[in-house]
């Protein structure tokens, strides 16, 4: 996102005649900011009710799209990430999710979210070393 603010000045400094148009060539100077962070809750509700023929109850069924966890894909990544790239100690992620993001998570709650990361990325590392081991098994018969 980025905004464009304007500086005209309005009237002569010398005679204090209106000034009308605008510079096609105006002095620019670029602030860069990093948005408000704030977490984005989804409460999903399931309801219970009772049939008005036979009285018998009647619960929903969770949304397919609903998440098993309490943490979404972005924060699991976030975590995944301090960790595993930058060796970010579980109680520095804990504070710094609370501080930067409000998001509150517990200690124990940390190693668990690394551990899905590592099974949702299992299937496509696997996939990426048997394509780097079937080129260069290609590459030893085109040059042996």
């Amino acid at each position: 996102m980025s905004k464009i603010v304007k500086s005209l000045p309005t009237v002569c400094k010398d005679c204090g005649a209106l000034w009308l148009g605008e510079d096609p060539q105006p002095e620019r100077h670029q602030v860069s900011e990093v948005p408000k962070p704030a977490p984005i809750i989804v409460e999903y509700q399931r309801h219970t009710l009772n049939c008005v023929v036979c009285g018998a109850q009647n619960r929903a069924e969770w949304p397919k799209e609903m998440p098993r966890g309490s943490f979404g894909e972005r924060l699991q990544g976030l975590i995944g990430y301090l960790s595993g790239r930058f060796g970010v100690s579980h109680r520095d992620i804990a504070e710094m999710l609370g501080t930067v993001f409000q998001v509150e998570i517990s200690l124990g709650s940390i190693p668990a979210q690394e551990q899905r990361v590592s099974q949702a990325l299992q299937p496509p590392a696997e996939a990426a070393q048997k394509y780097v081991q079937t080129q260069s098994a290609v590459n030893v018969d085109e040059t042996g």
